[in-house]
């Protein structure tokens, strides 16, 4: 009981600052919208079949925004926040880099990148075959669980970007080197790996994939993704947590490293 009031708690703190960073999340939005229909739109266009490459590479928009807007949220508070002395303020009220991305994440993947996932969907549908019903998934339970494994997704890979920025001097071009990294097996599909299940090494591979498989076109076998959902879904949180506890500690025993 006093855990689920802590992450209560954490809740209205994150739906505070996001109420401070709406501009922002505003901007991120139409600039995510801008970036699929300038790089994917000619894909689309061009395919032999654009309702399928819709729903093949759309999936992955999804799973991709939740693993870098977790990663930007680490570089957040890691970095921007450590030129004004909120890293430490955070820190003081013993509140880490895990608890930094709870109390953000209601807000950042059930609002922000669903929220972005639907309209660049409706953009699309319309830019390729003047059909908004195609971004409705066939399967609407596997899309909520892809949702609900995104949020650990999201946890896992600010956690993994935290650990870099606190035992390294990664700047903010190496986080856009790693983001890219994360593109195989989430909007590029695992169809390029000589095993497409070698793709799951990606932590936000199996969102997209089960994201695909709520619209009938995932690559990875759904005798596959489901069983390994829940497995993931407690391995992502807990190494995310345990992640987050080492940063903490080097942080206490070296300190921060001031960033450009």
């Amino acid at each position: 009981m006093l855990a689920f009031r802590r992450i209560l708690y954490l809740f209205y703190i994150g739906t505070y600052l996001a109420r401070m960073h709406i501009v922002s999340y505003i901007a991120s939005i139409i600039n995510s919208l801008l970036w699929f229909l300038v790089i994917f739109g000619p894909t689309l266009m061009f395919s032999p079949d654009p309702v399928r490459a819709l729903r093949t590479f759309l999936p992955g928009t999804l799973a991709f925004t939740a693993a870098s807007v977790g990663m930007w949220v680490s570089t957040e508070f890691l970095r921007w926040y450590v030129y004004h002395g909120l890293t430490d303020m955070f820190r003081e009220c013993g509140l880490n880099v895990f608890h930094y991305l709870v109390l953000g994440v209601h807000i950042d993947v059930l609002v922000h990148v669903v929220l972005s996932y639907f309209l660049i969907a409706a953009a699309a549908s319309f830019y390729v075959v003047s059909d908004i019903g195609l971004i409705l998934p066939s399967n609407a339970l596997l899309f909520i669980i892809a949702v609900i494994l995104a949020i650990a997704t999201y946890i896992l890979c600010g956690a993994l970007l935290a650990l870099l920025y606190t035992i390294t001097p990664l700047g903010g071009v190496w986080t856009n080197i790693i983001q890219m990294a994360v593109l195989v097996g989430t909007i590029i599909p695992p169809t390029i790996l000589p095993r497409p299940e070698l793709a799951l090494i990606n932590p936000a591979t199996i969102v997209a994939e089960l994201v695909r498989a709520s619209y009938g076109t995932n690559i990875i076998s759904v005798d596959l993704l489901i069983p390994l959902t829940p497995i993931l879904f407690i391995t992502y949180i807990i190494l995310g947590y345990l992640i987050s506890k080492l940063c903490e500690k080097h942080i206490a025993r070296y300190g921060i490293r001031y960033r450009m």
